[in-house]
């Protein structure tokens, strides 16, 4: 060292030989459940903005932690959409920065809708059985496909002996179901009848309100009353669209139970959806979606776990 001026200097490093370490992000979710694991969509920049990226982290007991490489912003909605077992999918804002950020949020339980069924068609004691086997199939299709969702109580309405029953066994108006048969209100109501459009093994649902009608053969078939709820909740028909097939509960023809991760976030976040209607998410933001994605909104067909043979998109 050289002493100038009564004091010694120091020596300067080249700035090559000074280690700068990568700046690391953290998205942390907790509420999770053990051992599931979380998929995320993230909206971000690295050094061009993407929309839906997709990451997946196993929790630590019930705290999920991804680590990523520093993502800065502007970039779409500038958010986190995660989605897991039991849970409702759930919307973290990312303000990226160009430091270290931590995104910090939780994951709700599911949510719990009750279901009131009038039997008008069928013996109903064994009519009432196939609801409780057919609610047991619907929730463990949600619980499989991460819907975020549960049937939690179910009333059993025996309305065979109505007087108003035989005019409407074979369809009728919306209005003819609630005030001639009963309604509960806050609920979802479905109406066994005898035939719907011909048919006693299908259904059909009001135009996405609380109502739907099944034939009385159609309560052995779990998946046509997911296909059904999924019209309450805002689903629309997948027949013909890209990235779907005949798996999915929306096809047309329903013969699966697959959700796309799309679905589950229209099923939840759509003013419309009755979730929203019965105010099952109070506080919570929601966004009107249509098929394609957008800033807040991932796109319909949008999977972070496969779905059959299709595979993550």
């Amino acid at each position: 060292r050289e002493c100038i001026n009564g004091r010694f200097q120091g020596c300067e490093i080249e700035q090559a030989c000074i280690h700068q370490p990568p700046i690391v992000d953290r998205i942390v979710v907790d509420l999770a459940v053990p051992g599931q694991e979380i998929g995320l969509l993230v909206d971000g920049n690295d050094g061009q903005s993407f929309n839906d990226r997709r990451f997946y982290v196993s929790p630590s007991g019930t705290t999920a932690t991804a680590f990523l490489p520093n993502v800065t912003a502007p970039a779409f909605g500038n958010s986190v959409i995660a989605f897991g077992r039991s849970r409702q999918p759930a919307i973290l804002q990312a303000p990226w920065t160009t430091h270290a950020d931590t995104i910090h949020g939780q994951m709700l339980n599911n949510i719990r809708f009750n279901v009131t069924f009038w039997i008008m068609a069928g013996n109903f004691a064994t009519q009432s059985l196939n609801v409780a086997t057919a609610v047991l199939g619907v929730n463990n299709a949600y619980v499989f496909e991460k819907a975020g969702l549960r049937i939690a109580f179910v009333t059993i309405k025996d309305a065979t002996a109505n007087p108003n029953t035989p005019a409407l066994l074979a369809g009728g108006s919306q209005g003819a179901y609630q005030t001639g048969i009963g309604f509960n209100p806050g609920e979802i109501n479905i109406y066994v009848i005898n035939t719907v459009i011909g048919s006693q093994s299908a259904g059909a649902n009001f135009d996405g309100t609380p109502v739907i009608l099944l034939g009385q053969s159609s309560l052995i078939f779990p998946q046509l009353i997911e296909h059904e709820l999924g019209h309450a909740f805002v689903l629309w028909h997948t027949g013909g669209l890209p990235g779907f097939d005949s798996f999915n509960v929306m096809a047309p023809a329903v013969s699966g139970q697959s959700l796309s991760e799309g679905q589950i976030f229209r099923m939840h976040f759509h003013p419309s959806s009755q979730l929203n209607v019965f105010n099952l998410r109070p506080g919570q933001p929601t966004f009107v979606c249509g098929e394609p994605a957008t800033d807040n909104c991932p796109a319909n067909n949008k999977r972070l776990w496969a779905d059959g043979v299709l595979p993550p998109n």
